[in-house]
């Protein structure tokens, strides 16, 4: 997991708050030295700014979401096909206020459809409902990273036999998916 920081117009009102600062300093006797650190702090933070916005913009860029990931057309595999790759992974990018998370998802686009299309629509994420679609090494390596993530949590804290629902980060993961429905 990366994690990115994301520019915020308060971020840039403090750096032109401390050129403002520095500026008057510098012409206020006493103070000129001060005022010079000040400026320098800013310009330290201006360089953030461009640096981080230019590295996050490199990230967006490179990195492939999981919906640019995912075939436009979706057609039923059949389930645990021998032309499976189970090392199959589809990188996530999840963007929540300033910060994100970059990370392998351990299934591959063809099974995330169908997961993601029961999820949302309330079957639970226990291993014997989806024993159709994922072998048991796949829904566990697949449940360890959304529970690692916080995208899932049990239904009891008591039993966790009784299966996960998703979080709401796990379902803003899983509506991002599916395509959007077109109104005719």
């Amino acid at each position: 997991m990366f994690d990115h920081y994301v520019s915020r117009p308060w971020h840039l009102i403090f750096s032109l708050l401390l050129f403002e600062l520095g500026s008057v300093c510098v012409v206020s006797p006493g103070w000129v030295l001060f005022g010079w650190f000040t400026f320098l702090v800013a310009f330290c933070s201006m360089c953030w700014i461009v640096y981080a916005g230019l590295c996050d913009a490199y990230a967006r860029y490179v990195g492939d979401s999981v919906s640019d990931v995912l075939p436009p057309s979706f057609s039923s595999p059949s389930p645990h096909s021998d032309s499976d790759v189970t090392n199959q992974s589809l990188r996530v990018d999840l963007y929540s206020g300033t910060r994100s998370q970059h990370f392998e998802l351990p299934i591959s686009s063809s099974k995330l459809r169908p997961l993601a299309e029961g999820l949302l629509n309330g079957r639970p994420f226990s291993e014997r409902t989806w024993s159709s679609l994922l072998s048991s090494s796949e829904f566990r390596m697949l449940r360890q990273v959304l529970r690692t993530k916080e995208l899932i949590e049990p239904v009891s804290d008591k039993d966790p036999r009784q299966g996960f629902r998703l979080t709401d980060a796990g379902r803003q993961l899983m509506s991002s998916v599916l395509p959007s429905p077109t109104h005719k």
